[in-house]
């Protein structure tokens, strides 16, 4: 299930919830629900579209974007990301990754070529450009 997909069936139940309606329900009263569920939906999405055009607004006049810096949803470290994607998952232990399985020379191989495919590189001082 995507993020998108547990944000939407969350806001589903909700709604349910609020209504005091369980999920057996018959069809017709399961539709309202996701009626409702979508003009919530809908509604968070305009309250934030004028959220961020107040913020922008009152950034252009004072001529200070600061007040920007919590609408703006930070991006991952790629390096962070080579790293994931590179560590082994113990099925034993689900919630524990293990950063290397094998050589070092193996594991920095992968490491590299997973570097490489979000497009970097692994630089050190005194390397030419």
């Amino acid at each position: 299930m995507t993020e998108i997909e547990r944000k939407a069936l969350a806001l589903v139940t909700n709604v349910a919830e609020d209504q005091g309606k369980p999920w057996c329900i018959e069809r017709i009263n399961r539709s309202m629900i996701l009626d409702e569920s979508i003009c919530r939906a809908i509604e968070q999405h305009e309250a934030f579209r004028k959220e961020v055009s107040d913020a922008v607004g009152r950034a252009e006049d004072q001529g200070d974007f600061g007040e920007l810096y919590h609408l703006v949803i930070p991006k991952r470290d790629p390096l962070v990301e080579a790293l994931m994607a590179t560590a082994w998952h113990n099925p034993e232990q689900p919630d524990r990754r293990v950063l290397y399985r094998g050589t070092f020379e193996a594991h920095a191989a992968s490491l590299r070529e997973e570097i490489t495919k979000r497009g970097g590189r692994i630089m050190f001082e005194g390397d030419g450009p």
